[in-house]
């Protein structure tokens, strides 16, 4: 799009079981997804959407952190938590750094809208269940 690139891993993610896979399993999980984030890293992401799914036990959030830290898309909303909502705003604390704001969508109806500034962008983002409501710009850039 003219202001924003978005990027939506569909099912891309490191999927592996920690306590189920076998140690070869989750190598070969892990080298496949390097080999894909390689390829993706010199993408300049304004959105990403990107799967954060509790199922997957130990270190579920080991691919979204990946992915945050080589690609460091300026906005990351997690995809697949619908079993435990509240592990986004887990997530979104531990993990929102100067490169990337997480975007915590963790009620069915939010609603989020992010728009480029002439310093960089702001997130305006609407549960409709509780009414919540939050601005922010989160990345500044004079050149942008």
């Amino acid at each position: 799009l003219e202001n924003f690139s978005i990027f939506y891993a569909g099912n891309y993610n490191l999927w592996h079981w920690r306590e189920q896979d076998s140690l070869e399993q989750i190598e070969k999980a892990q080298d496949d997804f390097k080999k894909i984030l390689t390829n993706l890293q010199d993408k300049e992401v304004t959105v990403a959407f990107f799967p954060l799914d509790p199922r997957q036990g130990l270190y579920f959030e080991a691919g979204a952190v990946q992915y945050i830290m080589k690609i460091r898309p300026k906005f990351f909303i997690p995809m697949h938590f619908t079993f435990d909502p509240e592990v986004v705003g887990t997530f979104a604390r531990d993990y929102t750094n100067d490169h990337s704001k997480i975007i915590a969508m963790d009620e069915p109806g939010s609603i989020v809208n992010i728009e480029k500034l002439d310093n960089g962008y702001r997130a305006i983002m609407v549960a409709t269940s509780n009414d919540k409501f939050y601005s922010e710009i989160v990345r500044t850039d004079s050149s942008n």
